[in-house]
């Protein structure tokens, strides 16, 4: 009933409008957070990775019984 009263008022747009906006807001906050949260565990799931590879590569070598490095 309010949207076929207010349809052809700027005044009805601005209703609109704000209405809108008030539903979105709550979407975009628990978007924001949800984003914030997957980054972050991506980031620490990379950072996992990444150092079993650097203590891969920084290992010393071992050298065998005649001291040659096997």
């Amino acid at each position: 009933m309010c949207g076929t009263a207010l349809k052809d008022d700027p005044t009805g747009r601005a209703i609109s409008w704000s209405v809108l906006f008030l539903i979105a807001a709550p979407y975009t906050v628990v978007g924001l957070v949800g984003g914030y949260i997957f980054y972050t565990y991506r980031r620490a799931a990379a950072d996992r990775r990444a150092s079993v590879i650097d203590l891969f590569r920084t290992r010393r070598p071992v050298r065998g019984p005649g001291g040659d490095i096997s």
